[in-house]
C-alpha cells in the first residue's frame, strides 16, 4: 500500500495539469508539501526496508503537519503544483536538506523522549 501511495504521488507530481489555477499556500505549508513530495519520491526509490520505513515515517510526519496547518488543502493538487515547480528548481537539494534536517531533529527528540521515559519511575496506579 505504501509503495502504491508513493508511486501515485510521484506520478501525480509529474502529471500536473497545464493552466491549473495556482493553489495559495503559506510558505510553511508550501515547504511541508515539498517535503512530503520529496520523501514520497525517496520512498519510491528506496532500495532497502530500513530506508522505506524511514521515508514512510517522514511521509506520516509531514502529512500530520499538513492536516493541522492546512486542513482544507487539496493535497493532490498541491503536490502536482510543487512537482511542476521542482522541474526547474535549482534549489531542490537545499529544500531536501532542510526537510531531512527537520525530520532528523524530530527523530532525535523522539529518541530523547523515549530515553527519558525509560529512566523515569512508573507513575503510581490511580487509587480506586
Amino acid at each position: 500500500m505504501r509503495r502504491f501511495i508513493s508511486s501515485a504521488v510521484f506520478a501525480a507530481a509529474l502529471a500536473a495539469p497545464a493552466g491549473a489555477a495556482p493553489i495559495k499556500m503559506t510558505p510553511a505549508v508550501q515547504k511541508d508539501v515539498q517535503c512530503f513530495l520529496l520523501f514520497a519520491v525517496a520512498s519510491d526509490q528506496a532500495a532497502d526496508d530500513k530506508s522505506k520505513q524511514g521515508t514512510a515515517l517522514a511521509l506520516t510526519y509531514f502529512m500530520g503537519k499538513l492536516a493541522v496547518s492546512a486542513p482544507g488543502l487539496n493535497l493532490a493538487a498541491a503536490i502536482q503544483q510543487e512537482g511542476e515547480a521542482f522541474k526547474n528548481n535549482t534549489h531542490a537539494k537545499e529544500v531536501g536538506d532542510a526537510c531531512d534536517a527537520e525530520f532528523g531533529k524530530v527523530g532525535t527528540q523522539l529518541q530523547s523522549l523515549g530515553s527519558d521515559l525509560q529512566k523515569s519511575e512508573p507513575a503510581p496506579a490511580p487509587k480506586k
